[in-house]
């Protein structure tokens, strides 16, 4: 093989593997992305029935002052 055919034989093949590692970083990059939009899906997901829950949380506790207010009423009512 003469100096140049040698020269475009390494030069083909350094563009291969930098055509390869573009492919690879394309494939890593939409991999990583998914996993991170999963990870944001079920944070969403769990952040919204935390949501929920503090939401009954404070409906029950409005409730169970209600109840208390009633039960403190009552028992001024007897004791005076």
């Amino acid at each position: 093989m003469e100096e140049t055919t040698l020269d475009t034989v390494i030069q083909g093949g350094a563009v291969g593997v930098a055509i390869a590692l573009i492919i690879l970083m394309y494939f890593f990059i939409k991999w990583f992305t998914k996993i991170i939009s999963n990870h944001i899906n079920h944070n969403t997901e769990v952040l919204t029935e935390l949501k929920g829950l503090i939401k009954r949380d404070f409906e029950a506790t409005d409730r169970n002052t209600e109840v208390m207010k009633r039960v403190e009423r009552t028992l001024d009512k007897n004791g005076k």
